[in-house]
């Protein structure tokens, strides 16, 4: 019989998904390969779909193996995917008919983006999702494993945080900054006040 010589690739299948091992001499260890990166390309794609303002990709939420997730609808990525929105990005893959864009929405849901889905009901009124194993079909329910983009978060809490530093700085703030406050609160406190005594006299009318 014939021994592997050293650095021979053995195939492995973990997850449903191929990977490659190479067997070393001491200790007869194996060693997987570290995962292949998602194409940048498909990854931006998929950033514009996780994003229902730029995409229209809506999503709604409901309960998967008792945890909370967003969920679509096929026929809304097919639609997003030949909009003039998309076509107006530049690097995106040419999409010029229905078939090319589930060929398209197949290799994001094959770069796991997002997985198929489908309902089942534990009641009459509830139900929930599971995995469901095909290929991508218009008339189908996905749920995102993408979570998008992070620079707007990252951005709105550097905001948040640095507003709350400049709150607690105000006695150090300048003294037109001072009166500036003292007028919005001024503002906000009649202009509510204002709308709650309208609202009590249209209830006792």
């Amino acid at each position: 019989s014939t021994r592997p010589s050293t650095g021979e690739h053995l195939p492995l299948h973990v997850d449903g998904m191929s990977t490659t091992a190479v067997r070393q001499r001491s200790g007869g260890t194996m060693k997987k390969a570290p995962p292949a990166k998602p194409d940048d390309v498909l990854l931006r794609v998929a950033n514009w779909l996780r994003d229902p303002k730029s995409s229209g990709v809506t999503t709604r939420e409901a309960v998967q193996y008792e945890r909370r997730v967003e969920y679509f609808k096929g026929t809304k990525m097919v639609d997003a995917l030949l909009s003039d929105k998309y076509r107006a990005h530049r690097g995106f893959p040419v999409v010029k008919n229905r078939d090319g864009a589930v060929a398209l929405a197949n290799r994001l849901m094959g770069a796991q983006f997002f997985h198929r889905s489908q309902r089942i009901f534990i009641s009459s009124r509830r139900w929930e999702l599971e995995m469901h194993q095909g290929p991508f079909e218009e008339d189908g329910l996905y749920t995102w494993m993408h979570e998008g983009s992070k620079t707007r978060l990252y951005v709105l809490c550097g905001l948040t945080l640095a507003g709350a530093l400049l709150l607690c700085m105000v006695q150090i703030w300048p003294i037109w900054m001072k009166i500036g406050l003292w007028w919005c609160s001024v503002t906000f406190l009649t202009t509510f006040s204002a709308l709650c005594i309208v609202r009590l006299l249209l209830f006792c009318v």
